[in-house]
């Protein structure tokens, strides 16, 4: 596990300049890198890694290790930094995924979701919290960046 993310932070290192205002907004954000609940475990369905690693040719991504049902790797476009150490982006859908916009607060060396909604309106999460059944239900998880 450690030489996986010593190679994934190495290649997040040796991308240098980005090629794409996505890319380097989510840089200027704090965002590319390995992150998860904990990363002194391994990926399970309790504890999911997400990498976000920038683009020298089209969009940058975001690869989610956690079950291998939905572990998919997705593009994030139309990246925006808002105010309150906000980012929003969409996040672009594969298999029975759909296209979401994301909003999450980066916060130091954590970030975590503050809204989550499909491109027809159906939420996911609002005020930091998942909605089940048209309900806020659990609070999301804070990621933590992995090797600093």
């Amino acid at each position: 596990m450690k030489q996986a993310m010593a190679a994934i932070l190495a290649m997040l290192c040796a991308a240098g300049a980005y090629a794409g205002p996505d890319s380097d907004l989510l840089a200027k954000a704090g965002l590319l890198g390995a992150w998860a609940r904990d990363c002194s475990q391994p990926p399970s369905s309790s504890n999911p890694y997400q990498v976000i690693a920038p683009s020298t040719a089209g969009y940058p991504t975001r690869d989610l290790k956690m079950d291998s049902k939905i572990d998919r790797t997705s593009e994030l476009r139309n990246v925006v930094l808002l105010g309150n150490n906000q980012v929003k982006f969409r996040m672009m859908g594969s298999g029975n995924f759909s296209d979401r916009d994301i909003t999450v607060t980066v916060v130091g060396n954590r970030h975590r979701s503050m809204d989550a909604a499909d491109a027809n309106g159906k939420k996911y999460i609002t005020n930091g919290r998942f909605v089940r059944d048209g309900v806020e239900a659990d609070e999301t998880s804070w990621f933590q960046k992995c090797g600093g």
